[in-house]
């Protein structure tokens, strides 16, 4: 629906403002990519709405053009499972320590798939790679007994595995506030090294965990599922790992300068978050944009891209300004407009422009 809306914003206008607002107030709207977009096609065809009342009836009109073709990319977290960890389901058995990929020790990651060969195990059971139909279905948890079933990544199936994360410093139950924040940052902490370019991830895809039970928890085993699903209750029907060899050194150059930042748009906190995180994230993006400007105009780049990376380093520079606004928002209101405004600066026609010229992903 948010790609609807910028698509739309760029032809029929008034019809742009609508579907940005439908994203908007969606449920879920603020966990998939596309919120950032939404923001934009509303911001804009407001805007254009305001100038032909008051340019038209002078005779002043001019054609207006505005380019947005993509979105953040955002991520839904979900309540976890009360399986145990372990291949047979066992509480306590966690299946061991995981490699900082998510990988099992001495495993090998193979994209789009991995390592398990069982036909059906627990949840828990699953390695890194393994493409599953869940028997909670997809979307569906809390179930004590859950088994997966593993099979091939392109065929239909309720959710792929990124990583068995271990997160560290827990104090209390999962339950227990700041808890979910933790075990969040240990998930996103394997997705860049998955996916290497996020701008990959279909915009109804999401990142979400399951949790062990809570007797296993309590006992200090605090290894969690990241999985990659549908938000739709849909099924997923091709692999989403990649692997840094399919890519040229130049794509990998300029995934490593702009990675950071998108995966901090994922980290986007709840609208029920404490104000000071939402401030702590909006300056955190905006140092992630001079970072990704400093890293731009560093790079060795052939011609075509450099025509493009200059003036993606200049908007990034540019957009610093709204972010920390964000950051110094004293009540919440305050904050909303201004992360909203900070929003309209990230997608400029040279980063859809620099993706193409690289033949990466760009909408």
């Amino acid at each position: 629906m948010a790609i609807t809306a910028g698509v739309v914003t760029l032809t029929v206008f008034p019809l742009g403002l609508l579907f940005g607002i439908i994203a908007l107030a969606r449920p879920n709207a603020k966990r998939e990519r596309g919120h950032g977009l939404a923001v934009a096609s509303v911001t804009v065809t407001s805007s254009i709405l305001l100038i032909l009342a008051v340019a038209f009836p002078a005779g002043l009109l001019e054609p207006l053009w505005k380019d947005y073709s993509d979105s953040r990319t955002e991520v839904t977290l979900d309540p976890g499972t009360d399986e145990a960890p372990g291949t047979d389901g066992a509480p306590g058995d966690s299946g061991g320590a995981t490699e900082d990929d998510g990988t099992p020790p001495g495993q090998e990651q193979v994209p789009g798939g991995g390592q398990n060969t069982d036909d059906t195990t627990s949840l828990f059971g699953l390695l890194p790679g393994d493409c599953f139909n869940s028997s909670l279905g997809p979307g569906e948890y809390g179930d004590t007994d859950g088994t997966a079933t593993v099979i091939p990544c392109d065929e239909p199936h309720d959710g792929e595995l990124v990583a068995l994360a271990d997160v560290t410093g827990v104090d209390g139950p999962s339950y227990a506030p700041g808890t979910e924040a933790l075990v969040w940052d240990s998930c996103l902490a394997h997705m860049r090294g998955y996916l290497v370019d996020i701008w990959e991830v279909p915009y109804d895809v999401g990142l979400i965990y399951y949790l062990p039970a809570d007797a296993v928890w309590e006992a200090g085993d605090h290894t969690v599922l990241c999985v990659l699903e549908s938000l739709t209750g849909s099924q997923l029907d091709a692999p989403l790992r990649r692997d840094e060899a399919d890519f040229t050194a130049e794509q990998l150059a300029y995934l490593d300068a702009t990675g950071p930042l998108d995966i901090a748009l994922w980290d986007e906190p709840l609208p029920e978050d404490d104000i000071e995180l939402h401030r702590t994230w909006a300056a955190e993006v905006a140092g992630l944009l001079t970072e990704q400007a400093a890293a731009l105009e560093a790079g060795d780049w052939s011609p075509g891209v450099a025509a493009y990376t200059g003036e993606l380093a200049d908007a990034r520079r540019a957009g610093v300004a709204g972010w920390e606004a964000a950051a110094g928002a004293t009540d919440r209101d305050a904050l909303d407009t201004a992360v909203e405004a900070a929003y309209t600066t990230l997608y400029v026609d040279s980063e859809f422009g620099v993706r193409q010229e690289l033949g990466l992903a760009w909408e």
